[in-house]
C-alpha cells in the first residue's frame, strides 16, 4: 500500500477593509482597484466590487494572498464608480497614489473619503514646481513607518510648504501633544507632497481630535496652524494588529498666489548666428538664458511635431501635423550632431548658413533642402555607430510604437527619407536635443508651455492607423481608439512641456457623438486629469454649461478667480518696449539689449509687490 501525501504552498494573507460614502445612482457601483507588488518584481491587479445597502454607505472586506515564494511587498488602490456594464464612469484624482508597505501580520483599514480633483490643483503640476525644491531632504519614496499592536497611520498632502519647512500633528490627547504648540509629533516625509505619521494606539480611545501644524526644520518653531475645524478620527476602538489609515486629503492651508511671466514664441521664429534659417532646439536653449536673466519664468511653444508633407511653404504652418508623436526635422540643430571630417564640405555648410540667417523670411524648401544634405553627410559618419549605441537601442525600444509606423510614413510620402533608419536617427537626435533643452529651462527655472492642436493633418500617421479620426465627429466609445489617442497624446506631451494651452476648448464638446452630458464631463474629465501638466484655457467668452462644468472638475482656474496670474506675451509685444532693436532680433542681440532687459526686470519686480 501507497500513501501519498498532498502538499499544499504555504499561504498567508493581508486583510484589508475599505469603506467610502459616495451617493450612486441607480445602475452604479463602486470598485475598489488594487494593484500589489510582489518579490519578483511582478505588479498584480484585483477589481473588487464593493457592498452596500443604501446605495450611498460602500464597504469591502478583502485579503491579498502571499507565499514563500512569492512575497508582498507593496500594494496601491484607487475608488472607480463603474455602471452596470462595468464601464468607468469615474476615475478618482490620482496624481498622488495610495500606496503602503505590505504586512502580513497586520489587517489594513481604509475610512476613505472620494478623491476629486483638489481646489488647488494647480500646486501639484509640473508647471508649479519648476526649479523648486522639495521642502526636506528625504532618503526615499514611501519610507516605512513602525507598526504597533494598535496602530493609526495619520496621512497628508502638502503642497504648499516652501523649502524647510515641514509638517507636524498635535491633538487632543496627551499622545499627540494636548494642543501644546511645542509637543507637536513630526510626520515623516515619503517625497511627492506626502507626509505620514504612525501612532502608537495602544492604550488610548478614539475618536481622537487633531490638527496639522507647519513648523520650521532648523529652528522646530511651530509656523502656521492648519485653518477650519479640527480633525477627528472615526469612533471605535483599534483591535489588536489593526492599522487603520486615515487619509486626510491635502492640508487646510491658504495658498499664496502665483504671479507667472513669460514669452510665447514659436521655434522656428527663434534666431541666432548658430541657425540655418529657421530656429532649432540649440535656439530654444539659447533662448532660456534670455528669459531667465529678465526674470521671467515661462516659454510658450506652438505645436512641434512634423508637419513635413511635400516640402512647400503652405505646410510649414505648425498645426499642420502629420504625427502626434514625431518631432520636426527642422527643429534638429546641426551643430550637435558634430562637424564633418571633410573640411571643404564644412565650409560650404557654413556659408549656406549665413545666407539662410541673412535672409528677412524662412524659405523653407531651401532649408530643407541644406538640413538634409547635412544629415545624409553626417549620417554617413557617424548613423552606424550612433544606431548601435545604448541610449539609441532605450530611445527606440522606448517609441518603437509609432516610431516604425512614422519612418514608414516618411519612406512612402517623400523620395528623401530612402532609409527607415535615417528617419529613426534624426528622430533620436531630435527627443535629445528638446530634452536637453527642458532640462536646461528647468535648471534656470523657466517652465516650458505647449499647445494642444484639436487634430492632426488630413494626410498623417494617425489617419492611416486610425482612419476614425477622419470623422466630422469623434466617438468616444473604447474600440474607435480616439479616447486613447488623446491620453496618448498628453503623455507624449509631459515629456517636454510643463503646462500645456487648450485653445478653442468648445470644439471638444461640438465633436462628440454623445447620449448624455456626464459622459462627456467624464471622458475629458479622466483624459485631462490624468496628466502633470497644468492646464490652461484661453478666455473665448460664454461658453455652454457643459464646457464650465468640465472646467469646474478639472479645477482648471479661470481668470476671474484663479490664485494664477500667466502674463505671457508674444515676443513682438516684448520687443514693442524698445523701439531701437530690430524687427528680427538675434538672440545675441536680445541678450545685450539693456534697455528692453531693464524694463521687462522693473515690470516683473513691480507685478509681484
Amino acid at each position: 500500500m501507497f500513501c501519498v501525501m498532498l502538499v499544499f504552498p504555504y499561504l498567508r494573507s493581508m486583510k484589508l477593509k475599505f469603506s467610502i460614502q459616495y451617493k450612486t445612482e441607480w445602475g452604479q457601483c463602486m470598485h475598489v482597484l488594487i494593484r500589489y507588488r510582489t518579490n519578483d518584481l511582478r505588479e498584480h491587479v484585483n477589481d473588487w466590487v464593493m457592498q452596500t445597502q443604501d446605495g450611498e454607505w460602500w464597504f469591502l472586506e478583502t485579503a491579498l494572498m502571499e507565499s514563500r515564494q512569492r512575497t508582498l511587498i507593496s500594494f496601491t488602490y484607487e475608488y472607480q464608480l463603474k455602471d452596470q456594464e462595468g464601464k468607468v464612469q469615474r476615475f478618482e484624482w490620482n496624481r498622488v497614489p495610495r500606496t503602503y508597505q505590505a504586512d502580513d501580520t497586520k489587517s489594513f483599514v481604509f475610512p476613505d473619503q472620494w478623491r476629486d480633483v483638489p481646489l488647488h490643483a494647480y500646486l501639484y503640476s509640473k508647471a508649479r514646481n519648476v526649479g523648486r525644491t522639495e521642502p526636506v531632504e528625504r532618503s526615499g519614496r514611501h519610507s516605512s513607518l513602525p507598526l504597533f499592536r494598535k496602530t493609526v497611520i495619520f496621512r497628508v498632502l502638502a503642497p504648499q510648504l516652501t523649502k524647510g519647512e515641514r509638517v507636524a500633528l498635535v491633538g487632543s490627547h496627551p499622545a499627540i501633544g494636548s494642543w501644546n504648540p511645542t509637543r507637536y509629533l513630526r510626520m515623516v516625509y515619503q517625497g511627492d507632497f506626502e507626509w505620514r505619521l504612525s501612532v502608537n494606539m495602544d492604550g488610548m480611545q478614539l475618536p481622537l481630535e487633531y490638527k496639522y501644524v507647519v513648523i520650521d526644520e532648523k529652528t522646530n518653531q511651530l509656523l502656521n496652524w492648519e485653518d477650519g475645524s479640527n480633525r477627528m478620527t472615526p469612533h471605535g476602538e483599534v483591535n489588536d494588529g489593526e492599522v487603520i489609515v486615515l487619509d486626510g486629503g491635502s492640508l487646510h492651508l491658504k495658498e499664496e498666489p502665483w504671479k507667472v511671466t513669460g514669452v510665447a514664441v514659436p521655434v522656428f521664429a527663434l534666431r541666432s548666428k548658430h541657425s540655418y534659417g529657421v530656429g532649432d532646439f540649440g535656439d530654444l536653449q539659447r533662448m532660456v538664458d534670455w528669459v531667465a536673466m529678465t526674470g521671467m519664468q515661462m516659454i510658450e511653444l506652438m505645436p512641434v511635431n512634423d508637419t513635413t508633407g511635400t516640402s512647400s511653404r503652405n505646410e510649414s504652418h505648425p498645426y499642420h501635423i502629420i504625427s502626434n508623436s514625431a518631432l520636426h526635422p527642422h527643429y534638429l540643430d546641426l551643430e550637435q550632431l558634430g562637424e564633418l571630417t571633410d573640411k571643404e564640405k564644412m565650409k560650404s555648410y557654413l556659408r549656406q548658413r549665413r545666407e539662410l540667417n541673412s535672409l528677412t523670411s524662412i524659405d523653407y524648401p531651401t532649408i530643407e533642402r541644406v538640413k538634409n544634405a547635412y544629415i545624409d553627410d553626417i549620417f554617413a559618419e557617424i548613423g552606424e555607430e550612433t544606431l548601435s549605441s545604448d541610449s539609441y537601442l532605450v530611445f527606440h525600444e522606448a517609441n518603437k510604437s509609432w516610431l516604425l509606423l512614422y519612418a514608414a510614413f516618411c519612406q512612402e510620402s517623400s523620395p528623401y527619407y530612402n532609409d527607415i533608419r535615417k528617419v529613426c536617427f534624426v528622430q533620436y537626435h531630435l527627443y535629445r536635443q528638446l530634452k536637453r533643452a527642458v532640462d536646461y529651462a528647468h535648471s534656470k527655472g523657466v517652465a516650458l508651455k505647449g499647445d494642444l492642436p484639436f487634430g492632426v493633418s488630413r494626410d498623417s500617421v494617425e489617419m492611416r492607423m486610425n482612419p476614425q479620426l477622419a470623422q466630422p465627429t469623434y466617438r468616444w466609445d473604447e474600440e474607435h481608439g480616439i479616447y486613447e489617442w488623446w491620453r496618448h497624446y498628453l503623455l507624449w506631451m509631459e515629456q517636454f512641456f510643463d503646462a500645456v494651452q487648450i485653445n478653442h476648448i468648445i470644439d471638444f464638446f461640438r465633436s462628440w457623438i454623445i447620449v448624455e452630458d456626464k459622459v462627456v464631463t467624464s471622458k475629458l474629465s479622466d483624459i485631462l486629469s490624468n496628466t502633470n501638466m497644468l492646464l490652461c484655457v484661453e478666455d473665448e467668452g460664454m461658453q455652454p454649461a457643459a464646457v464650465y462644468k468640465v472646467l469646474d472638475d478639472l479645477r482648471i482656474p479661470r481668470q476671474e478667480d484663479s490664485p494664477i496670474t500667466i502674463n505671457i506675451k508674444r515676443l513682438h509685444d516684448w520687443l514693442a518696449m524698445d523701439r531701437s532693436l530690430p524687427e528680427q532680433v538675434t538672440i545675441e542681440e536680445l541678450m545685450k539689449a539693456k534697455r528692453l532687459n531693464t524694463k521687462i526686470k522693473t515690470l516683473i519686480n513691480r507685478s509681484k509687490r
